[in-house]
């Protein structure tokens, strides 16, 4: 997992800097939810409104062939990282989704506030979970970049 900004990006290949960077730039405000994609089926920008949730009711997952770059667009969530082989898998890998799903231990690793101009760099085999409230509900805008990893150099 990485967290950096877009203007300073820290371990993310320039190419795939710029071409979030340009996409996020050349958004109108007013950008639809929906999926843009960027590079083909192998870069997918997702832009998604949803409202946040206690971290009892999120979701804890891994993804194998894709990288996400996650950042918020209006709002802010709290997100966690652990390490999926020390989890419990709750449901198994999808490879049609590319999404495998585990039971949320205690405590977190590794947690942050995520908001403006902050990213999250999550790789294959980074367990994440992200739409936590921080102290109460609140409607969010969020893009996630999916980028398959053979993409990504």
């Amino acid at each position: 997992m990485i967290i950096t900004t877009l203007t300073e990006p820290c371990g993310v290949p320039r190419r795939i800097g710029r071409l979030v960077g340009d996409f996020l730039r050349a958004a109108p405000a007013a950008l639809a939810d929906g999926a843009y994609p960027l590079q083909g089926e192998a870069v997918v920008a997702r832009v998604m409104t949803y409202v946040t949730r206690p971290r009892a009711a999120a979701l804890l997952e891994v993804h194998r062939a894709f990288i996400d770059v996650q950042m918020m667009l209006d709002g802010v969530e709290r997100l966690q990282w652990y390490p999926a082989a020390t989890l419990t898998t709750t449901a198994a890998y999808d490879p049609d989704r590319d999404v495998e799903f585990f039971a949320k231990p205690a405590a977190a690793l590794l947690q942050a506030t995520l908001a403006r101009p902050l990213m999250a760099v999550f790789f294959p085999g980074d367990a994440h979970c992200t739409q936590v409230q921080l102290r109460a509900p609140r409607t969010v805008r969020k893009i996630v970049v999916k980028i398959h990893h053979a993409a990504w150099i």
